[in-house]
């Protein structure tokens, strides 16, 4: 997935975007420890905690029209998340089946919200 898919035009968010993507990869990435990728996986969700935070913050901050579907659709992702990590520990998905499904999930949301604060 290319970085350039989550722009938004609004700098703050798109390298947030571009941080979590890479982020994403990092975990695909085959060979580590298991305690080491379960790391990876907490920054990421703590990332992204962080990241929608911020989005909301700036929507207020920028009088721009965040919804409250924009709002659930962060909760939803950090939901998804977090079935996914429960798959994980029940050997049902790996890291880098977290890591693309993530990233599908993202890039939806950019899609369907984030791209609408720069508009």
């Amino acid at each position: 997935m290319r970085y350039s898919s989550y722009k938004t035009g609004i700098l703050e968010i798109d390298i947030q975007h571009a941080n979590i993507a890479f982020m994403l990869t990092e975990l695909a990435k085959e060979g580590s420890e298991k305690e080491v990728s379960e790391r990876k996986f907490e920054i990421i969700r703590n990332a992204l905690a962080h990241h929608f935070d911020f989005e909301e913050k700036w929507g207020q901050a920028n009088n721009r029209n965040f919804d409250s579907d924009h709002r659930d659709s962060h909760k939803e992702l950090l939901e998804k998340l977090n079935e996914l990590y429960n798959q994980y520990t029940n050997n049902k998905l790996n890291m880098c089946e977290i890591s693309l499904t993530t990233k599908m999930e993202l890039l939806k949301h950019v899609q369907n919200h984030d791209m609408r604060l720069n508009a």
